[in-house]
């Protein structure tokens, strides 16, 4: 059996202990594990238990805090406070874990986001891909939002959609993000300084799809060395 997708759903109580023992994977290949869906989970989820061939794990926005992670987990998928928790552990200002590529944020709740989200420490994030697109009752976010992450190149933002002023430094130092999708950012009205600063590898950028911005700050793009074309029609 290679299994390498488990959807779980219902309550809590209903989830069998084999779905994250030993019993059930036969060390064939990695597995995703999906239990966004389930409810009556305790707030606190400690992944101690979780089997060793489980990479990806999506998990209920009813999750705050996470303890026990795991060293084969490369993608998680969890709510704002869960992931500044995960960043705050790992010994510095903002998203560090160094074993984590991927994060999808499920998040339909949280109104406003404070600075420095996914602000990585010295660089040491190994992330190359963030996916937004679940982070759907956003209002507001602070300064730094997605900052230093130099292995980013995947960037998903569409979940943005409610979101209406972000702070300075919105995208910052992410030097091999390669492409940006800005066209789920149609409430955006004010941007502040440095918006997108040593975005290297970037060589165009459609504003077009921003129809409500009416203001942005100061440097709105520094040291973005490959830039080319800004659409703004």
């Amino acid at each position: 059996c290679d299994l390498n997708h488990l959807v779980l759903t219902g309550s809590s109580a209903t989830i069998p202990a084999w779905a994250i023992n030993d019993n059930l994977y036969d060390g064939s290949g990695t597995v995703t594990l999906d239990v966004s869906g389930v409810s009556g989970l305790a707030s606190d989820y400690n992944l101690s238990a979780i089997n060793g061939e489980i990479t990806a794990l999506m998990l209920p926005e009813s999750i705050t805090d996470i303890t026990g992670l795991q060293l084969n987990i490369t993608h998680i998928g969890a709510n704002v406070e869960a992931l500044n928790g995960i960043g705050a552990s790992s010994g510095g200002v903002g998203f560090s874990q160094g074993t984590i590529t991927q994060i999808t944020v499920i998040d339909s709740t949280t109104k406003n986001i404070g600075d420095g989200f996914l602000k990585s420490k010295n660089g040491a994030s190994s992330l190359t891909s963030i996916d937004m697109s679940r982070l759907t009752g956003v209002l507001a976010v602070g300064n730094n939002f997605v900052e230093n992450c130099l292995s980013l190149v995947s960037l998903e933002l569409s979940g943005l959609k409610n979101c209406h002023t972000i702070g300075a430094g919105f995208l910052a130092q992410c030097i091999n993000l390669n492409s940006l999708d800005l066209s789920g950012l149609s409430s955006i009205t004010s941007i502040g300084d440095a918006g997108f600063t040593g975005l290297q590898a970037i060589t165009d950028i459609d504003l077009s799809p921003m129809t409500s911005l009416q203001s942005v700050g100061s440097w709105f793009f520094t040291n973005c060395t490959n830039l080319n074309t800004i659409n703004i029609s």
